[in-house]
């Protein structure tokens, strides 16, 4: 079974919302890439996890005044 592995995030403040885009390599059971760079993206909608984001927005924000 292949597995996907997350590569990176992006987290967007949209007018419609919080948006979470991710890329992500597939690998085979080797651990060998079948594909790379793949794209997603969803719009944030679950409370608890908008609460994580707005804590990891406000840690940035903390290091813009350094």
């Amino acid at each position: 079974m292949d597995e996907k592995v997350i590569t990176a995030i992006t987290l967007s403040n949209l007018p419609a919302g919080t948006g979470l885009s991710y890329t992500y390599d597939t690998l085979n059971e080797k651990g060998e890439p079948v594909s790379t760079n793949n794209k997603g993206f969803f719009y944030v909608r679950d409370e608890a996890l908008k609460a994580k984001i707005t804590d990891i927005f406000n840690a940035a924000k903390a290091h813009l005044s350094k």
